[in-house]
């Protein structure tokens, strides 16, 4: 068994990372990864930003946003969120067993003195509330379960950031809000110490532990994938499911649009008992951004811009 406890923050670096590893013929046998991330918000692979995460204080606070290669619900991440990633090499599909790696975390809790249950989602609760949510990947005969360990958490931001009142109709995923709380309620040790004790609990209780060195080359492909893929918005907007969003307004007006790739399509205003519409075509094809649209509104749609403005 191979292992690696990053010392890197940048969420951007350790999502190519987990996927380097993921991905890389070079390690060829199963790993587990410790890591975690300066703050920042990582989105499920098939969800939609526009309903999951509150815009205007993430764009206030310069929060960076990513998309995660697994499934799953949105995650706020900050240096008291430690994460941990098992990934399995040579498997075949009927053979893969995702809950034992959340009982490989349940049973390392109890190494702390921890008594934690997980559920039906493989969320891990401590008190009935959660300190730990998951998600997978499956690419051939590979497979990648990573879950998320609140230590010392800012739980207000967690909460401001992936708060929002918005909705759209579409097949993307929709996170599942949770109570939860840290566990530094529960450990008395600061985090640094935390994943100090992870390490030694894995040393302890895996197969020929292997500590993972990265050379050059590795560090010059994760790097590039983070800049180049992981960091852009074609990767974190325009892999945005299909959606469509239908708002009144105050003057027995309805908003509709559709957008596809994180690009309108359509953007039409109706109006409730009255077959008048209205085509803001000016909007096709522009990406689905507040910035974006608003600058058009003011130059092109100046008398609906109060109902536009309600769309983000």
């Amino acid at each position: 068994m191979l292992y690696l406890v990053s010392d890197y923050k940048n969420p951007y670096f350790n999502i190519a990372l987990e996927e380097y590893l993921f991905s890389s013929d070079n390690f060829d046998d199963d790993i587990i990864i410790v890591w975690r991330n300066e703050e920042s918000i990582f989105l499920g692979k098939n969800q939609n930003p526009y309903v999951e995460i509150a815009h205007s204080l993430i764009n206030d606070r310069k929060i960076p946003l990513l998309r995660r290669i697994s499934g799953g619900g949105t995650v706020y991440h900050d240096l008291g969120n430690v994460n941990m990633t098992f990934i399995q090499k040579n498997v075949k599909l009927d053979k893969i067993d995702f809950i034992k790696y959340t009982k490989f975390m349940q049973e390392m809790l109890g190494y702390f003195g921890v008594k934690a249950t997980y559920s039906d989602r493989k969320d891990l609760l401590v008190d009935g509330k959660k300190i730990s949510g998951s998600a997978q990947c499956i690419r051939g005969n590979k497979c990648l379960y990573h879950g998320t360990l609140l230590f010392s958490s800012n739980l207000n931001n967690l909460s401001e950031f992936l708060n929002t009142n918005k909705n759209a109709t579409s097949n993307a995923t929709k996170s599942v809000r949770s109570e939860v709380t840290n566990l530094n309620q529960y450990i008395d040790m600061g985090v640094e110490e935390f994943i100090e004790k992870i390490k030694e609990y894995i040393i302890l209780n895996v197969e020929a532990p292997d500590q993972i060195v990265l050379n050059d080359e590795d560090l010059e492909k994760i790097s590039q994938n983070a800049e180049q893929i992981y960091s852009k918005d074609r990767w974190i907007f325009e892999k945005t499911p299909k959606f469509d969003i239908c708002i009144d307004g105050e003057d027995n007006s309805v908003v509709e649009i559709s957008v596809n790739k994180w690009r309108v399509k359509s953007f039409i205003i109706k109006y409730k008992n009255s077959d008048k519409q209205v085509m803001l075509n000016k909007f096709i094809g522009e990406l689905f951004f507040e910035k974006n649209i608003m600058e058009i509104a003011n130059e092109e749609y100046r008398q609906y811009i109060d109902i536009i403005k309600a769309v983000f």
